[in-house]
């Protein structure tokens, strides 16, 4: 599956791992399907954003996903009507926000 990322998302994934950027999506992105289905569902994406500017696009990745991962999320971006890429980004940003959480509970 192609997914485009922009800057932020992209620095924010290569700060977390390491530099490892297509394995960081991946697991982003896994645990963004894996939630789907649990009573930790996550976040939807937020309807008020407009997809980001061509300009803003930094890599573009081909992610090697399970089918069964990529079945869920092409459910849901049915399901919330955006497109699987906008979703993909989301998901990116949610596994960030995650971290970041889990980090200040820890730090705190």
């Amino acid at each position: 599956m192609k997914v485009a990322l922009g800057k932020f998302a992209q620095e924010g994934i290569e700060a977390q791992t390491g530099g490892d950027l297509e394995s960081g999506t991946e697991v982003a992105v896994q645990r963004y399907a894996e939630r789907l289905g649990s009573d930790e569902a996550p976040v939807s994406l937020p309807g008020f954003l407009d997809r980001a500017p061509a300009d803003e696009v930094v890599r573009t990745l081909d992610l090697q996903l399970g089918p069964e991962v990529r079945a869920a999320l092409e459910l849901e971006a049915d399901r919330q009507l955006v497109p699987l890429g906008d979703l993909v980004s989301h998901a990116v940003l949610s596994y960030l926000a995650e971290l970041d959480s889990i980090s200040a509970i820890s730090c705190g």
